[in-house]
């Protein structure tokens, strides 16, 4: 399922895109029982160049970068699998997400969030696309510790969600796929890298990957970025217009990095 898309109000609207794994990790679970155990992971390369900013789980990675995406050759078709910057891999499979007293406020702000709209969705059962908005904008609006209101955005697919204390809206666009071939879901992985990610970098943009999904920051933002990386990697806490909850964790206590992936 691809979740959530989330457009900051600004000039230069900044693009949170959150990748609920779910969507291209159906590939693993589709191609098992097609997918002949000895198939090769074929490599390819869309895109390198020398601008924009990436930074990885917590670590900027230095330029070029070189996008590349990696496929089988299964019963006939081309089942892309993973995405690569610099050969670090993209797509993981993340382990379910434990919140504890050291999350931040705004972790529990969203799992309140999710809590509450699933809570709602499993008790309601939607029949349309519409009913599904409304039902996910009251749930967010039950909230009432945290949401003064939530209004659906007519034929956007989005919700408008008015934080405590905020005058702007977040804009949350919620879109489903609930049933995808794989070979679709395998080009949705392909172009991501071709139509999102290289046109990004040319631009110089920057994109930044962490547990939360991926955040793409326009260029004329990236010094906003770069001051945000560095306060939060001196353990400033002050409030994020960029970094979600997640990079901020990242950059605050970044892993080793692992060996890149040939």
């Amino acid at each position: 399922m691809l979740e959530f898309i989330h457009r900051e109000p600004s000039s230069a609207a900044m693009t949170k895109v959150r990748i609920l794994l779910p969507l291209f990790m159906m590939l693993d679970t589709t191609q098992a029982r097609t997918q002949p155990t000895a198939s090769l992971m074929h490599r390819i390369i869309f895109a390198t160049t020398d601008h924009g900013s990436v930074y990885y789980h917590g670590h900027r990675l230095p330029p070029p970068y070189t996008i590349s995406a990696g496929f089988r050759l299964v019963d006939g078709d081309t089942l892309w699998e993973q995405l690569y910057i610099n050969n670090y891999p993209l797509v993981h499979k993340m382990p379910p997400r434990t919140l504890t007293p050291g999350d931040s406020l705004s972790i529990a702000r969203y799992a309140a969030l999710g809590a509450a709209s699933t809570n709602a969705l499993q008790r309601e059962r939607p029949k349309s696309r519409n009913e599904r908005l409304r039902i996910i904008a009251k749930a967010y609006a039950s909230v009432d510790s945290l949401v003064d209101s939530a209004v659906v955005v007519s034929s956007d697919n989005v919700i408008n969600l008015y934080w405590k204390g905020r005058r702007e809206p977040e804009g949350i666009d919620i879109s489903d796929s609930p049933s995808v071939p794989r070979t679709q879901s395998s080009r949705l992985l392909r172009d991501l890298a071709w139509g999102t990610y290289a046109p990004t970098l040319a631009a110089g943009s920057a994109l930044v990957f962490a547990d939360g999904g991926v955040t793409t920051v326009p260029r004329l933002r990236v010094s906003e970025l770069e001051r945000e990386v560095a306060g939060v990697r001196r353990g400033l806490s002050a409030d994020l217009r960029i970094l979600d909850p997640f990079a901020a964790e990242e950059f605050r206590h970044p892993k080793p990095l692992p060996p890149p992936e040939q």
